[in-house]
């Protein structure tokens, strides 16, 4: 469930700030970036003169949440860059690009799951 929160300065009311929380039931299963998604991204995208630190092709490192999270669309998986990336079928649009295998669909599939959700990062 989501529900908005908003606080506001005891001094003066007219100063107040809003944020959407996303309450989870403790039985829900969450992905989080850290221990579900960066393993993948490492792997297969952070690679030397890709996606890491160094080359930042596309300007991301996908080795960090922070360097990741520019090519999401929290919410909204097909619309985000990263998971488009992975899904192509063709040689020339996909990525990791040929030679390197294409990540498997249950990695593809965690990865979708885990924008769909949010992105979080919740480690």
């Amino acid at each position: 469930a989501q529900t908005v929160i908003r606080v506001v300065s005891l001094p003066d009311s007219t100063v107040f700030s809003k944020s959407t929380v996303t309450i989870f039931n403790s039985s829900d299963s969450v992905l989080c970036f850290t221990r579900d998604i960066l393993p993948s991204l490492s792997a297969n995208c952070g690679m030397i003169a890709c996606h890491d630190a160094a080359s930042r092709k596309g300007g991301y490192d996908y080795n960090t949440y922070t360097g990741s999270i520019g090519s999401v669309h929290r919410g909204k998986a097909r619309s985000s860059r990263l998971y488009l990336a992975m899904i192509q079928f063709n040689a020339v649009g996909r990525m990791p690009p040929a030679p390197a295998p294409a990540l498997g669909h249950e990695q593809m599939l965690k990865i979708g799951e885990w924008i769909d959700e949010g992105a979080i990062d919740c480690q």
